[in-house]
């Protein structure tokens, strides 16, 4: 009997147990699964948590991409993802690219900057396009030679100190470069000119402070221009009654912060006065005033004469006064490029004035600003169009003083066709806003007209363009 009942607790015991074994099976299965850190080689990488290898993970496959990260939260300090190491030498990020293409390709929104830095230290190799929008020719480049001219006494003496330093260059080329850099004062050249040189850039000490003089007995500018030289922060003028501030001839220097002058005293006959005369040229000409004024009533006076020549202008200032006729920028021939430019033109009494002329020519015009302004028996135009084929952006002609004043006047004396466009403007004149001619198409659009416009023959078309009293004009500009 002993014996059965030690079997019988030995039994209870066993379904007790099992009664334990079966709750704890259940407890493992019902209870939820939480992800834990993935550690090692082989391990789980769980996403939320940190996770520990000291190995490379490689991730490979065909598709376009094989890893999107993308963060949808909006905060100022989001970001898709983040890398940290503390490698003395080696990149944080390494990308490679062994296919022909670029290694990382980074899209950003419009005038946001595609990648930002904490350091100041130099990136070895970075080969950049542009810096602050500026191509790497836009910088100023080292000399091999520079040459300071200083005042020697009488501004004719400094005048000659300023020639000799130009004289003794003799070997100047594209791998030896000079600069002539010239101290505060007038240098006066009398009846000689100046002549830049190839690969030798001319600087002065600012407009208001370094001027060079000159008289030429012979129409000629008081500077003339060389081809890969710069002439920049200073004043030239010729006050010879008959002549040109700068003059390029086959020679396309760049020109930049220059005042350039051709003056008269008083009655010096019909030869005319030039700020700037480009023939056969291709300067650059950048925030620039050029201005030819007086002479009394005989000759004519150009702010700048562009013949044949396809000068690129921007920040200028072109005005021209006191002449038989007077032009702020006279283009003939050529494709000149004018942008952000003013020009003025201003005649007493019976003489005329022509802010902007274009003959045979085709310039491209983009934020001009065109005054003329005439004597009661003259006549002011803003810009005249004769035989040219051209478009005009922002532009704002005004013409007013005159017995005939047209904002933009358009002729031409034989039988072919010419096409003007004009976009985003203001054209103003009592007499006509737009004077056309029978040869000529003219297109307006989303501009201002004060003063009538007439076709005269030719086709004038209007869209979205209002008059002087904002009344919404027809397709016919009336």
């Amino acid at each position: 009997m002993r014996i059965g009942k030690s079997l019988s607790q030995r039994l209870a015991r066993m379904s007790v147990v099992g009664k334990r074994l079966t709750i704890a099976v259940l407890a493992l299965v019902l209870v939820p699964a939480v992800a834990l850190a993935g550690t090692g080689v082989g391990a789980v990488f769980n996403l939320g948590k940190t996770n520990t290898v000291n190995a490379q993970s490689t991730l490979t496959g065909s598709a376009a991409k094989l890893l999107q990260v993308t963060n949808t939260s909006t905060g100022a300090s989001s970001s898709a993802i983040g890398a940290n190491s503390k490698g003395s030498s080696g990149p944080t990020i390494k990308a490679g690219n062994t296919g022909g293409g670029p290694a990382l390709g980074l899209t950003v929104g419009a005038g946001k900057a595609p990648f930002t830095v904490n350091s100041t230290g130099k990136v070895t190799k970075l080969n950049a396009d542009l810096v602050d929008g500026l191509d790497s020719t836009a910088f100023q480049h080292a000399y091999n030679h520079t040459i300071v001219v200083s005042p020697v006494g009488s501004q004719s003496a400094n005048g000659t100190a300023l020639s000799s330093a130009l004289n003794v260059i003799s070997d100047n080329s594209s791998t030896n470069t000079y600069l002539v850099k010239i101290e505060p004062g007038i240098y006066d050249l009398n009846d000689g000119s100046l002549a830049m040189k190839p690969y030798v850039d001319i600087e002065g000490s600012g407009q208001d402070t370094t001027m060079i003089d000159a008289s030429p007995i012979v129409p000629s500018g008081a500077v003339t221009g060389a081809s890969n030289a710069e002439l920049r922060f200073l004043t030239v003028e010729n006050d010879s009654g008959y002549g040109r501030g700068i003059q390029n001839t086959n020679a396309s220097p760049t020109l930049t912060h220059i005042t350039a002058l051709a003056t008269a005293p008083g009655n010096v006959g019909s030869v005319s006065r030039m700020g700037i005369y480009n023939s056969n040229s291709s300067p650059l000409i950048t925030e620039v005033t050029a201005s030819a004024t007086d002479g009394g009533g005989a000759g004519n006076n150009y702010g700048i004469y562009n013949d044949s020549s396809s000068p690129t202008m921007t920040l200028v200032t072109a005005t021209a006064s006191g002449g038989a006729a007077n032009y702020g920028i006279l283009n003939s021939g050529g494709a000149p490029t004018m942008t952000y430019f003013t020009a003025q033109a201003t005649s007493p009494a019976s003489h005329s004035a022509y802010a902007v002329d274009n003959v045979s020519s085709s310039p491209v015009m983009n934020e001009v600003v065109a005054t003329a302004t005439s004597g009661s028996l003259g006549s002011a135009v803003g810009v005249f169009n004769q035989d040219s084929s051209l478009t005009m952006n922002g532009l704002t002609a005004t013409a007013s003083g005159g017995s005939g004043n047209y904002g933009i006047e358009n002729f031409t004396g034989g039988t072919n066709p010419y096409t003007v466009k004009i976009n985003n403007s203001q054209i103003i004149g009592p007499s006509y806003s737009v004077l056309n001619d029978p040869h000529f198409t003219v297109r307006i659009g989303g501009s201002l007209l004060d003063g009538t416009a007439t076709a005269n023959g030719g086709t004038l078309t209007c869209a979205a363009v209002w008059s002087g009293s904002y009344v919404l004009l027809g397709t016919s500009c009336t």
